[in-house]
């Protein structure tokens, strides 16, 4: 039995709780800003005020039309925003984990552990301060930005995933990071649920902020002080540590993916793979302004909902799912990937063709058959062990640098494109009626296109990959025989 200072899997659950129990209101924090400060003076030209931004009676009472360009508005504002915010989160942390990854290999993991929920913490302060100062605009969530230059979610998972594979055998990897991967879905499910929770506690949304900013807040910092006890995964000699800012450690990432070997091209696909998977994972923000727009029904409290149920299902593929198949039956990481991968490619083609004319779709079904079909926690958790078993111990750290580096990339290039498609789709939303159903449906889950296809592109490699390495597998045994 592991010793209870060497349990990673409690550090990637404090984090991951952290973030999911904000995340939510985060986003509607950045609409609330955007149209009571920014928008203020366009509304005051047609004599409204900033309650039509908060109070659902009052913006109920104003034309359909007009209701529709204050949301409309609001969302481009918002989408702009996002440009930036991918950009300023990510070139920081696709900088620090290159360089954090392989020093940990020789310096230990903890401190790559630590730092991303130190970011968190300052992060939720900004927060706090943009609630206490309502003037403020929606530009000043920009600051929250600061996650990224403490490594955020790459440098976390390279930090924890790294950690676990210094203290698990070949054998048994899988099953450890797929549990370690169901403690960030589990985390992220009682994030949500508890934002959900509170939100319904509350007719101001400006309390129910208060209360979930200071909640994750403590939780971050319960984190920190766990964090801080932890002991390394294994010993490191003083004399083998490296300086951290090291232009050495770029290249042994770059040289441990692309030098020549029996496992290169799939060590190319499980990072290609990996990118994929992330790049679902960034759609929650997009999701929720979507649910606006084309699932009227929808509001915050039942999205906050559906986002904890999405990850919850998910959780449960990696955390049950996943440890009893493999113990039934021998199936190959490359296997699990490809079905996930086709799983979540379907779910999030429903929603991008669905409409507001459908039949039910007020209520969001096809946001719940997504939610149902979602498994990109059990992909992101077999690829992890796939890699593992593709490279030497030594360098695992390399290895999860760079999947690191693709995890933040593929917000930093994904976000500003997948921003400006949704902000020009936002505003030409409303021009189109029922009677253009099919093709106002596209509009609205446009954004998701670089989604579905890349997620598609993934799934076709992967089957192609696996059939490949079956068939001579087959030829193999049959040749022995």
């Amino acid at each position: 039995m592991r010793s209870l200072r060497k349990l990673p899997e409690l550090c990637l659950f404090f984090y991951f709780a952290t973030y999911g129990s904000y995340l939510i209101a985060k986003d509607q924090l950045y609409l609330d800003k955007a149209c009571q400060v920014n928008l203020l003076p366009w509304l005051e030209e047609r004599g409204l005020n900033s309650s039509v931004c908060t109070d659902q009676a009052a913006r109920a009472e104003l034309p359909e039309e007009l209701s529709k360009e204050v949301e409309s508005k609001s969302q481009s504002i918002v989408a702009n925003i996002r440009i930036y915010e991918g950009i300023l989160v990510n070139v920081p942390a696709v900088i620090y984990c290159m360089f954090a990854g392989p020093w940990s290999d020789t310096n230990g993991r903890k401190l790559l552990i630590l730092f991303p929920i130190i970011g968190q913490a300052l992060g939720i302060t900004v927060l706090i301060i943009a609630l206490i100062f309502q003037n403020l605009p929606a530009e000043f969530l920009l600051l929250w930005s600061i996650v990224g230059v403490f490594g955020h979610i790459s440098t976390m998972d390279a930090g924890c995933f790294g950690y676990i594979t210094d203290i698990s055998s070949k054998e048994e990897r899988t099953k450890k990071i797929s549990i370690a991967a169901g403690m960030i879905s589990l985390s992220l499910t009682l994030g949500y649920y508890f934002g959900g929770f509170i939100n319904g506690l509350f007719e101001d949304p400006t309390d129910s902020y208060y209360v979930i900013f200071f909640t994750s807040l403590a939780i971050c910092i319960i984190g920190i002080i766990y964090t801080l006890f932890m002991e390394q995964s294994v010993y490191m000699d003083p004399e083998k540590r490296t300086p951290f800012f090291q232009l050495s450690h770029i290249v042994d990432c770059i040289r441990t993916v692309f030098k020549q070997g029996e496992n290169q091209a799939q060590i190319l696909v499980a990072i290609f793979v990996f990118g994929a998977a992330n790049m679902a994972l960034i759609t929650t923000d997009f999701e929720y302004m979507m649910s606006r727009l084309k699932y009227k029904e929808f509001d915050r409290s039942l999205f906050t909902y559906y986002s904890g149920t999405k990850t919850a299902l998910d959780c449960l593929s990696v955390l049950l799912l996943l440890p009893i198949v493999l113990s039934m039956a021998k199936i190959s990481d490359l296997a699990m990937i490809a079905m996930g991968l086709l799983s979540t490619t379907i779910g999030f083609l429903v929603v991008m063709l669905s409409d507001e004319s459908w039949p039910g779709a007020g209520t969001g079904w096809p946001l719940w058959v997504l939610a149902a079909t979602v498994r990109t926690a059990l992909v992101c958790a077999c690829d992890r062990a796939w890699l593992t078993k593709l490279v030497a111990p030594t360098d695992v750290g390399k290895a999860f640098a760079f999947f690191g580096l693709f995890q933040a990339v593929t917000p930093l290039v994904s976000t500003p494109i997948i921003s400006v498609i949704y902000r020009e789709a936002s505003e030409a939303y409303p021009s189109y009626t029922d009677e253009d159903a099919f093709l106002r449906g596209l509009v609205g889950g446009a954004w998701l296109a670089p989604i579905v296809i890349l997620m598609a592109t993934a799934t076709i490699v992967t089957t192609a990959l696996y059939f490949s390495q079956y068939n001579t597998a087959s030829k193999s045994t049959s040749q022995k025989v």
